[in-house]
């Protein structure tokens, strides 16, 4: 439903304008909104010919480590490979910074030790 008032203001817009337009509403893939929350909210790099774009956020995202863990645990491990392997091909900076941050977080999860669950005797014995 929010989309449709931001249409609705655009198209207001549009019709003010002398040359004519088009309004296209675009939501990003996972591995694009992974990548902008893993890069801090940085954004694509779309070539300077392009089209005139607007780009509408809710401010930037939550850039500490639990967040970032948080939101790659939605995702299984085979989607995750998929993200890696989109990122790799890509020439794009925000994926290159995705994928550091990706292998770091990666390697902070490995790392932690697993939660002591009882202390004692196992009272399930």
């Amino acid at each position: 439903m929010r989309t449709y008032h931001i249409e609705k203001r655009l198209e207001a817009v549009e019709q003010k304008r002398k040359t004519p337009g088009t309004i296209v509403s675009y939501f990003p893939s996972r591995a694009d909104s992974t990548a902008y929350y893993l890069s801090g909210g940085m954004e694509k790099e779309e070539p300077v010919n392009g089209p005139f774009k607007i780009n509408l956020h809710w401010g930037k995202p939550p850039s500490s480590d639990s967040f970032k863990i948080k939101w790659l645990r939605q995702y299984t491990p085979a989607q995750i490979d998929q993200f890696r392997i989109e990122w790799e091909s890509s020439d794009c900076e925000r994926d290159r910074v995705a994928l550091a941050e990706l292998d770091r977080l990666m390697d902070m999860e490995c790392d932690r030790e697993p939660p002591i669950l009882t202390e004692g005797p196992n009272p399930a014995s």
